[in-house]
């Protein structure tokens, strides 16, 4: 086929002019499995395989399960498989730190099992122990147990978003405050500034949660499991409490501490809260009668002289109308010249007011 005569060179399988005794003849056509004109082909994880078999992978569907090496989030050679709750590279039911389980696993580490931390911090079986503890009766804790942990954490979240919201707000009034202009005013040595509206309620309310929580804990018509630990926790108080007065098992009142001092005391058992002038413990005292931090109700007095009354000097004031000159009331009232702007208009728009018109107009 080279168009030499007697030359030993032949047409391949492949349709190539080539010497039989080389490597090359039919190499351009073998599959990897070196079947000429195989079907054979290097799958993803670099096997030679049949791509109909089910063996054969390909990135982007998991088969290490079945023998494959594409993990479960599709990449070949990742090594990630799911753990027993399904998730792909998940921690599984007993990683080195037992607070990162994954979502599953109960407080004895199997995944979907029936184990549940109790109000004295013991890992028991739901469907065992207050079974036994009943004489028969429960399948489960008392519902006040799930309502306190819930009040609880309510009440942690709170204090978290509290002191989330101070920080904000201290920081973002810092530079109002240095000008002296945070309370409307421009006095450079006036240092007042308008109040927050929600630190001292979010303190308030973790206070309210956590309250809640222990009192429908310790209210045994309600929380009374039988357990020993009940008895000697909550009804003889002959045994430290395993949850500190945050509801968290043995911990040290850091996720419920309040703001007062080096060794602050909880906010359950009473510690300082912030309040809406980012200040701990001082309840809100110094906020003005108009909203403003260490203000002398200067920035919010009606024409009638009373703080926050929404006063202001009407269409009326100076009127020539017999009607405003013989006016009796007190001033603040339609008809004084100094009224809150939606009253007056009420009166003026029915020819009031001390000197409207028929047309709603004042002096018409």
């Amino acid at each position: 086929c080279d168009g030499v005569p007697n030359s030993a060179f032949r047409y391949d399988a492949c349709g190539l002019c080539g010497d039989p005794a080389s490597v090359e003849f039919n190499a351009t056509c073998k599959d990897c499995a070196d079947t000429v004109h195989g079907s054979f082909i290097t799958d993803d994880c670099g096997v030679c395989r049949d791509p109909a078999s089910v063996a054969f992978s390909r990135a982007g569907v998991p088969d290490k399960h079945n023998g494959g090496c594409v993990g479960c989030d599709g990449i070949p050679n990742s090594g990630n498989e799911l753990d027993a709750c399904g998730v792909c590279a998940g921690l599984g039911c007993e990683p080195d730190d037992p607070t990162k389980r994954s979502w599953c696993c109960d407080c004895a580490s199997t995944a979907f099992g029936t184990h549940v931390v109790d109000f004295c911090c013991a890992c028991v079986d739901r469907a065992s122990h207050w079974h036994l503890l009943s004489g028969g009766t429960a399948f489960g804790p008392p519902k006040a147990h799930a309502f306190a942990e819930q009040a609880w954490e309510r009440g942690r979240t709170l204090v978290r978003q509290s002191l989330a919201a101070t920080e904000t707000f201290l920081g973002t009034t810092a530079a109002e405050k240095n000008a002296g202009v945070a309370d409307g005013t421009a006095d450079s040595n006036d240092n007042a500034y308008a109040a927050s509206s929600e630190i001292y309620a979010l303190g308030n309310a973790a206070f309210d949660a956590f309250a809640e929580g222990w009192s429908a804990m310790k209210d045994p018509s309600l929380s009374n499991d039988q357990s020993e630990c009940y008895a000697l926790v909550y009804l003889s108080n002959n045994a430290t409490n395993p949850r500190d007065a945050c509801g968290v098992c043995g911990g040290g009142n850091e996720t419920c501490a309040g703001c007062d001092g080096t060794q602050p005391v909880s906010i359950p058992n009473g510690g300082g809260i912030y309040d809406d002038c980012g200040t701990c413990g001082t309840r809100n005292t110094q906020i003005d009668a108009c909203g403003v931090c260490g203000g002398d109700n200067g920035t919010c007095v009606g024409c009638d002289g009373i703080p926050g009354s929404g006063t202001v000097l009407d269409g009326c004031l100076g009127s020539s109308d017999p009607r405003y000159l013989t006016f009796l009331g007190e001033t603040g009232e339609p008809g004084s010249g100094c009224s809150d702007p939606s009253a007056f208009k009420l009166a003026c728009d029915a020819g009031e007011g001390g000197c409207c018109g028929c047309d709603g107009v004042p002096n018409s």
